[in-house]
């Protein structure tokens, strides 16, 4: 089901559906009892829903700093792995040729090295 979009933001939303709460408490709603019952739930609901969307972001975000400085940490240790295997007299260009492993950005990770077609036939 696609979702329907009427150009208001989420904090449009949120702020339009508290203001109109609020004005019912100070007119009478005796005739729009029923709907405006109804339209009360279902903005809690949406508040409900747009919380749990933010901590949501909040969680997604969090995973995506952790992730990228873990992946920082694989690289610096590939790079530090890369140069001792080059002091240790292996080829400076491709230091884990000789361990039958591709590393990133030359190949995929792991496939054995095929020295007539490249990795692993490909």
């Amino acid at each position: 089901m696609k979702a329907q979009r009427n150009g208001k933001r989420v904090g449009q939303r949120l702020d339009i559906g508290a203001a109109i709460l609020a004005r019912a408490q100070v007119v009478d709603t005796r005739t729009v009892e029923r709907r405006l019952q109804a339209f009360t739930a279902a903005h809690g609901n949406y508040v409900a829903a747009q919380d749990k969307v933010q901590a949501a972001e909040v969680e997604l975000q969090a995973a995506n700093t952790e992730a990228a400085r873990r992946q920082e940490e694989v690289d610096a240790t590939i790079d530090a792995l890369a140069l001792a295997l080059a002091n240790d007299g292996h080829s400076r260009t491709k230091p884990f040729a000789s361990l039958g492993m591709l590393v990133a950005g030359v190949g995929s990770p792991g496939l054995p090295i095929d020295s007539d077609i490249g990795a692993a036939g490909l």
